[in-house]
């Protein structure tokens, strides 16, 4: 399952839960293009895939493309993972291969929240700490 929302202002949140395929993924950018097409500037996002453990290559293959055609209308986009290290490396590459410098991978909340908090307003930064306490996983 992967959903994605435009919960105030310009914060978009996602979250992914596996199992999800590319047909998923080809929704969500869907509905991502339609969310950044209303908006008057450049999105934030907060993405938290703490519970996937790594992307099948099509789909980290689909997700990088719509990264890069995300690009122009993306500020920042911080994601959240677990603690894999491989799962980490395979977004930093993702990331890398889009090449927009404000995207960012972390592996704490507190790190995430930070970092966004450097561009949200305080309804946003609140509405940030709501999604990832959504779904904490332990």
């Amino acid at each position: 399952m992967i959903t994605v929302a435009n919960p105030v202002g310009r914060l978009c949140v996602a979250r992914f839960v596996p199992p999800f395929d590319v047909g998923q993924v080809d929704k969500l950018s869907q509905e991502i293009r339609g969310i950044l097409v209303r908006l008057p500037r450049p999105a934030i996002f907060c993405s938290d895939i703490r519970r996937t453990p790594i992307f099948p290559p099509d789909v980290s293959d689909r997700i990088t493309t719509m990264l890069k055609s995300d690009n122009p209308r993306v500020e920042r986009s911080a994601v959240v993972i677990g603690n894999s290290s491989v799962f980490g490396m395979q977004l930093e590459r993702m990331f890398r291969e889009a090449g927009n410098p404000g995207r960012r991978v972390f592996r704490t909340v507190d790190s995430i929240a930070t970092w966004l908090d450097e561009v949200l307003t305080p309804l946003e930064g609140e509405r940030v700490r709501a999604h990832l306490d959504e779904d904490k996983v332990e």
